[in-house]
């Protein structure tokens, strides 16, 4: 009947009260038990470890990320390293406030190695390098790479055959104590460089497109191109004129935004004759005629590297239209007079600019809009 309820045990409850005038009110509510302070455990109430282990809860409760810890030299980290024997507590406490306290007796054995090093970053393809900074007095050790692989060495080094994170965990052992420290490696993607080029010969550009293809989220962000010592570019496709002949190595580097970078070297033959193009017209066809002025222009070459087409209303006595391609087909839509012939050309260029003119091919626009005296004659079966 007090106005204060306690309980430890969950479940729902009915309250009932009634004033003065006999008047009633009745609810029902839900009790939570908040079970940390049954599950905070240091484990046995004694144990025995070497000075310099560490000692926390045996079991952690759900979300441990929600705990707060304070043992009793005031230290807030979810472990404590012990140096000397003694009494421990530690006090747990979760969001709700809710806490719960356990204490043990450590006992300490002997004495365990201090543990530190120090392991860099890398690029995928380099090795790690661990330097290790433990205390001299040890009987053995031995280093976990975190990917299945070991070693005993003092300093080391590593390399790894996959760009990632790696827990890495060097256990000290000496005097039946032990101590380890856990750091993460961190290998960083390496991108791939490649890249293409066009066929030159001297005095005319040869043009570099970059291929890389960066690893992960990173991008490329620097480009390092040298022409066999004749001059560099920080461009990502540029051109560069060789002006004599012969081969060159032509080194491309590149480095991405996490800092990683990669290269590649290809040679470049550079000559000063190529054999000429061969050029032939395949549409539209000579003496075609065509009904609409957007035209596909199509023809098959060899030794060519660049094309340009001529459309003339006069065998070329004057050109029409005139635009350059590197295929071997365009599509023009072309402003032509009804019924009138067209002449369309090619000029082919070899990789040393020397060009070979094709046939001459002639096509007449047809458009029955624009044709006097035409009669429409219909043919029928039957006439109603």
């Amino acid at each position: 009947t007090s106005n204060v309820f306690q309980t430890n045990i969950g479940g729902q409850y009915t309250v009932i009260m009634k004033d003065f005038n006999g008047c009633i009110f009745k609810d029902t509510f839900n009790v939570f038990i908040d079970s940390l302070p049954l599950l905070i455990n240091l484990g046995l109430d004694t144990t025995s470890i070497c000075s310099g282990n560490s000692i926390s809860l045996a079991n952690y409760p759900n979300n441990p990320d929600s705990l707060t810890y304070l043992w009793n030299d005031n230290s807030t980290d979810s472990l404590l390293t012990i140096i000397t024997s003694g009494t421990y507590y530690i006090t747990v406490t979760n969001n709700r406030g809710c806490y719960g306290i356990d204490s043990v007796y450590v006992n300490i054995t002997d004495t365990a190695p201090v543990v530190n090093f120090s392991v860099d970053t890398v690029c995928f393809g380099n090795f790690t390098t661990f330097i290790n900074s433990s205390s001299l007095t040890y009987d053995s050790l031995k280093w976990d790479f975190g990917d299945g692989s070991y070693s005993n060495l003092w300093n080391t080094s590593y390399l790894y055959y996959l760009a990632g994170s790696y827990n890495v965990t060097l256990t000290m052992y000496n005097q039946g104590c032990s101590n380890y420290l856990l750091k993460t490696a961190i290998v960083k993607p390496k991108p791939f460089a490649d890249f293409s080029y066009s066929s030159s010969c001297a005095g005319f550009p040869v043009e570099f497109v970059n291929l890389s293809i960066p690893q992960g989220s990173d991008t490329i962000s620097n480009f390092f191109w040298n022409f066999a010592g004749l001059q560099t570019s920080i461009l990502e496709n540029p051109s560069f004129t060789f002006t004599d002949t012969g081969s060159f190595p032509v080194i491309f580097k590149i480095t991405t935004s996490n800092g990683c970078s990669d290269s590649i070297t290809k040679t470049v033959s550079i000559t000063n004759t190529a054999p000429l193009p061969i050029v032939f017209l395949t549409n539209p066809i000579n003496n075609s005629y065509v009904t609409t002025n957007n035209i596909n222009f199509s023809w098959t070459s060899i030794n060519s590297s660049q094309f340009i087409i001529e459309i003339s209303p006069d065998s070329f006595s004057t050109v029409l239209y005139a635009d350059t391609t590197n295929i071997n087909q365009i599509t023009l839509n072309l402003i032509l007079n009804p019924n009138q012939t067209y002449f369309w050309r090619i000029r082919a260029y070899n990789i040393c600019y020397q060009e070979k003119i094709s046939e001459v091919f002639k096509f007449k626009y047809f458009n029955p809009t624009f044709t006097n005296g035409n009669v429409l004659w219909l043919l029928a079966d039957s006439v109603d």
